[in-house]
């Protein structure tokens, strides 16, 4: 003697019961995707600081202190509390090895030798280089930007 709904009631538990799973994993991994892992912009941050350097020098007139610091952020346009503290530039012009060279046009930041590195690639300790080489006239340039900034999610 089955009265009507019985079986529908028991039918319907499963279906609340796997609408709750869903959402349960829906939720873990909402929360997993927030709080996992920093995002890993490295090598795009020097890939286009390097375009935006070359781009400046390809369209300004090199001068004789357009090399000097100051000169050289307020003429491209780049911030210089911000480079110098996650990033890393090197321009050299007529060297065979900019990366070990010991006289170069502008210097901002240290450790170039870890852009040589292969190990480096992978490690979040080291930055993530981006090496161009281009000529504007006669002269021949070569740029190496870097950047060590990892950014993570800050919550609070």
């Amino acid at each position: 003697m089955h009265k009507k709904g019985e079986l529908g009631e028991q039918i319907s538990v499963f279906m609340f019961l796997f609408l709750m799973f869903v959402i349960g994993v829906g939720i873990v991994i909402g929360v997993f995707i927030f709080f996992g892992q920093g995002y890993d912009f490295r090598e795009v941050e020097a890939n286009l600081l390097n375009y935006k350097i070359g781009e400046c020098i390809k369209e300004n007139e090199i001068t004789e202190g357009f090399f000097e610091k100051e000169n050289f952020f307020e003429k491209c346009k780049l911030n210089k509390e911000t480079i110098g503290g996650n990033n890393i530039i090197r321009i050299c012009s007529g060297v065979e090895d900019c990366i070990g060279a010991e006289k170069s046009l502008l210097d901002v930041g240290s450790n170039f030798q870890a852009c040589g590195f292969e190990g480096a690639k992978k490690n979040e300790a080291y930055p993530l280089c981006a090496i161009n080489e281009f000529s504007k006239g006669e002269k021949k340039f070569e740029i190496i930007t870097g950047s060590k900034q990892f950014a993570r999610r800050n919550l609070g």
